[in-house]
Formats: structure tokens, C-alpha cells, sequence
């Protein structure tokens, strides 16, 4: 699953660096951000030398519900059931393809804030994805053990174009520098003694 933001793009480099096969999904489920992240996307999947990504339009889905990611006004950050969702299109996509392995960017520091990015959601998620066909079907997080800045440190060692990324909640050609995504993404360059190449609108404080 790829949404253009550090860590799905750095799960993908990780998978296609160890000969696997990838194929990449991006799901436009009415994010304020899509054009950018899908833009991001592309580019990150070019730069890997893997195949071009599958886009799948269900953006009415942000009709449902309201939270940052959506809603400009809104103040709420977790948008519900999301990463179920998203790992359910990615079991589908796969399942045709003959591909019983989803692959998620979660990290660390996300399973603090997000209970469907935790070890115990990935169990789950996988248990029931495999009682749903009946055969075998895992939902894999290749960084579920590190905190963010550690991805960033990864990615910028295994020479992942971080620069082509996108975080902002927004969907502006810079980065605003006030979203949470934008906050979170300063402060692993930051933490992780890099320098942050992206434009921001306004630097995070």
C-alpha cells in the first residue's frame, strides 16, 4: 500500500531491494492530499525501477467521515476503520495476482497514537483477512520496530528519494508546515540528524 508519504515509500524500496515483487496500490478515499500523494507515488515507484502503481477511486469514502486528512476545518486525526480498509483492497488486489502479502508502512511511533497501526491490529487484520478467503493472507509491517526518524535514517541509507515524498495533510505543492503530517515529518529529519529537504509553506515549529 502506498500513500506517497515517507514510510509507505521506504516499505516499498525495502521489498523491491530484497528481489521481490511488488506491486504497488494507491487508494484515493477522498484525502485532501490525493493529487500530491498520487503524484508522489508515481515518481517514487519510477525512481524504484518497479511497476507503476494501481490507482483505485473510492473517494466518497471521505464523504463518511470527518477528520483532518478530508476536512480542512476538521481538528480530528484518526480517520476510522482507514487502515482496515485500506489492507482489505490491498488482500483484493492481491488475491487475483496470486499475491497473499499486503504490505503497510507502519512504525513505532504511529502504534502510540493509532490503535489500527499497532502489532496487535497487524495479527488481527491478518487473521481475519485469512478467515475471510481461507487460505493464507498476511499483513506485513516492515518497520512496525522503529521510530520514524530511524525510517528516515533507513530510507536516506538505502537512498530513497525522501525529497519525492509527500506528508502534508493539505494537498498544497509545498508542504504547509502546520499539519500534524508536516509536524511529524520535521521532526524525524530532525531527530535523525538529517536535513529535511522538503518546501514548507511555513517551517514546523
Amino acid at each position: 500500500m502506498c500513500s506517497g508519504g515517507i514510510d509507505s515509500s521506504s516499505a516499498a524500496f525495502a521489498y523491491v531491494t530484497e528481489g521481490l515483487d511488488v506491486y504497488p496500490l494507491f487508494v484515493n478515499y477522498g484525502q485532501r492530499a490525493r493529487r500530491m500523494e498520487q503524484q508522489a507515488v508515481v515518481r517514487i515507484c519510477a525512481s524504484s525501477r518497479t511497476r507503476r502503481p494501481k490507482i483505485v477511486e473510492i473517494n466518497e469514502l471521505g464523504q463518511l467521515t470527518q477528520n483532518a486528512l478530508t476536512d480542512r476545518k476538521s481538528t480530528v486525526h484518526l480517520f476510522p476503520f482507514r487502515n482496515l480498509i485500506l489492507a482489505t483492497i490491498g488482500a483484493i488486489y492481491g488475491h487475483d495476482l496470486g499475491c497473499r502479502t499486503v504490505a503497510m508502512g507502519f512504525h513505532r511511533e504511529l502504534s502510540d497514537e493509532c490503535p489500527d497501526t499497532t502489532a496487535r491490529f497487524r495479527r488481527a487484520a491478518s487473521a481475519a483477512l485469512r478467515s475471510s478467503l481461507g487460505q493464507q493472507v498476511a499483513l506485513v509491517t516492515p518497520f512496525h520496530k522503529l521510530w520514524k526518524a530511524e525510517v528516515v535514517k533507513w530510507a536516506t541509507d538505502a537512498g530513497v528519494p525522501l525529497g519525492f515524498t509527500y506528508s502534508c495533510y493539505s494537498g498544497t505543492r509545498k508542504h504547509c508546515g502546520r499539519c500534524l503530517g508536516c509536524r511529524k515529518r520535521h521532526e524525524a529529519f530532525t531527530a535523525a540528524g538529517l536535513v529535511d529537504p522538503t518546501e514548507y509553506l511555513r517551517k514546523p515549529s
